[in-house]
């Protein structure tokens, strides 16, 4: 079975079958083509399948997601120099939906604060809402290394 890779690896991976997890991000259902952008904490990758009429059960597949459902995509990295997606994109041979997201999502970008703290699980898919996580992670990182060198004690108090 194929380890699953991360977005931000993927540029090393040209011409090798690899699987991505994540949310997606975006769908355009065209007339011969699909393209769906993923999503993983680490960026976002464009996937595209070429549609094969009738019998075709992965554009079917894909033609049935929603926004923020959670899929397994399985194909092949190809160099793509016109997706501004990292230039390169994955041919999908296999998907399997994990989660199908309801429609359309409960929270927007421009939703109160109430609403995304109520949803913070999903406010957190949003870069720029994820950042300030990041940055809190790095800046109690720091101040526990300082604590650590210079031997102070961290007390959880009731």
């Amino acid at each position: 079975m194929t380890e699953r890779t991360l977005i931000k690896d993927l540029p090393g991976k040209i011409g090798e079958e690899v699987k991505v997890q994540g949310f997606v991000s975006t769908l355009r259902d065209q007339k011969r083509m699909q393209f769906l952008v993923i999503a993983d904490p680490s960026g976002e990758v464009q996937t595209l399948h070429a549609k094969g009429g009738e019998g075709d059960e992965l554009g079917q597949g894909i033609s049935g997601l929603t926004d923020g459902s959670t899929v397994t995509i399985n194909g092949k990295v190809k160099a793509a120099p016109n997706v501004k997606l990292g230039g390169l994109e994955i041919e999908i041979g296999q998907m399997q939906v994990h989660t199908l997201a309801q429609a359309p999502l409960p929270i927007r970008k421009d939703s109160e604060l109430d609403l995304q703290m109520d949803w913070r699980y999903v406010s957190l898919r949003d870069p720029a809402n994820r950042l300030i996580m990041q940055l809190q992670t790095t800046l109690e990182r720091g101040m526990r290394d300082f604590w650590e060198q210079h031997n102070f004690i961290e007390i959880h108090s009731p």
